[in-house]
């Protein structure tokens, strides 16, 4: 994975951690397997678009939190 999945997978595991919920916590409300989220916050599966929206808005936060979305002109 890239560089830039590891660090989002990094703000992942800060963010959830920080709002004191378990990554089985966070699989049923993204209503995926366990296993699977292990693998999105570890950078083992690739974290899709779709994915970001969804976390972000379960821990509250802005996407643009996750810091490495930089739009260059």
């Amino acid at each position: 994975m890239t560089y830039k999945n590891r660090v989002i997978a990094d703000k992942i595991k800060k963010f959830r951690k920080a709002k004191k919920l378990t990554q089985k916590d966070m699989a049923e409300f993204l209503r995926i397997n366990k296993q699977v989220y292990h693998f999105m916050e570890n950078n083992k599966r690739r974290i899709y678009a779709e994915d970001l929206f969804q976390i972000a808005g379960i821990l509250g936060i802005n996407i643009y939190d996750f810091g490495t979305l930089n739009i260059k002109e």
